[in-house]
């Protein structure tokens, strides 16, 4: 993997008993580690995920002012700028190791939230109901019309359909089957733009799940007991883990509207096809429609856990005692450092061997009442 290094010595003013000098106290560093890049061309479709590792370290050279004399002789000591090793020894923080029960929660929370929230599929589910609602209305519309075309009232019967000049039409059922044929048009129009729907992105279902621990410390550090009070390192360790996975229905939802034995009702010759054809039609649409009820169980597409590690130091001065005869007159300094490390592996199937089972939203309620009347109108159907 490429690294980048950026390394900046650090120097200080040291004025020891009238004798100024500036050593290096260290260096101001950044370490990134990142995977090789591969430019290709943006795909089409589903994005998947990749392996990902990067390194991040940064350190700032801990700086500041520090007078400090010895009161047997009167020597005056005095550091400022960059003071690096000579203040914090040139200690550097660690990251806390992997956990592999943390990783496995972040797992699970997905998987629950998988199985227990109401799915939201977007666009093309949110059309499914849609269309579901106009099915069961239509259904309505013809059962109600039919049951007023049986009772001789056939001004009635068509108006249910929304034909305004019913006198235009013949009478009998040729006259009806006239009237409902635009009505199962249009529902037909709906079921393929909804079939027509390929986008695997407009069906994904998405669940995530995170994990983090985090732990902190305070350490005092007292390398020149001569010379000032020390500093304290306090530092910030966390630990945390992502899971990302990605599902799309397993059903036959998704399958042709053929297959059902839909076919476009405009293409049909009506003044040869008795009137409880519309049922024989509705109903399978029902059944095509009604297989969501049935997709509890998703199939996976894609998942990733990404661990992420990450320490954080700060340095400042600390309040301990100096060894006598000397004297902290005066100290003020600080320093940081930081260390990441992300990591991301690919789930090439779903964590977990059991199919998931999910709450599905689609209340197909409706159409079931519009078709139950339509039956029951032509009783002895189904």
């Amino acid at each position: 993997m490429p690294t980048e290094l950026i390394q900046v010595p650090g120097r200080y003013r040291s004025d020891i008993a009238g004798v100024v000098s500036n050593p290096i106290g260290g260096y101001d560093t950044f370490i990134h580690v990142y995977p090789d890049r591969v430019r290709t061309r943006k795909p089409t479709g589903w994005l998947y995920p990749k392996p990902y590792d990067m390194r991040v370290s940064k350190r700032r050279v801990t700086s500041g002012t520090i007078r400090a004399e010895n009161l047997s002789n009167g020597n005056q000591y005095s550091y400022s700028g960059d003071l690096g090793s000579f203040v914090d020894g040139g200690s550097t923080i660690s990251l806390l190791p992997s956990s592999t029960m943390e990783r496995n929660q972040s797992i699970m929370k997905a998987l629950a939230s998988l199985k227990d929230q109401r799915v939201n599929l977007g666009v093309a589910l949110a059309e499914a109901q849609q269309t579901a609602d106009f099915v069961g209305s239509s259904a309505l519309k013809l059962g109600r019309a039919a049951k007023h075309a049986l009772d001789g009232d056939f001004k009635r019967a068509l108006s249910g359909l929304g034909v305004k000049r019913w006198r235009d039409y013949p009478k009998g059922w040729l006259g009806y089957n006239y009237a409902a044929l635009p009505l199962l048009g249009d529902i037909y129009g709906s079921l393929d733009a909804l079939n027509n729907r390929r986008d695997l992105t407009e069906w994904v279902i998405t669940v995530k799940g995170v994990s983090n621990h985090i732990q902190q410390k305070s350490t005092v550090y007292h390398p020149q007991p001569n010379m000032f009070s020390g500093c304290y390192l306090n530092d910030t360790q966390r630990r945390g883990y992502f899971t990302r996975l990605d599902y799309y229905p397993g059903n036959t939802f998704l399958s042709t509207l053929s297959s059902a034995g839909v076919t476009n009702p405009l293409e049909v010759i009506w003044e040869k096809v008795p009137f409880s054809f519309v049922v024989d039609w509705l109903v399978p649409v029902g059944d095509w429609l009604s297989t969501m009820d049935a997709a509890l169980g998703f199939k996976f597409l894609s998942g990733s856990t990404t661990m992420r590690l990450e320490s954080t130091r700060s340095i400042v001065v600390a309040n301990e005692p100096v060894n006598p005869p000397y004297r902290c007159k005066f100290a003020k300094f600080e320093g940081r450092q930081r260390s990441l490390h992300i990591i991301r592996e690919v789930h090439n199937s779903s964590p977990l061997v059991a199919t998931p089972r999910i709450k599905n939203p689609l209340s197909l309620g409706h159409m079931a009442n519009g078709l139950s009347l339509l039956t029951a109108v032509f009783g002895g159907r189904r």
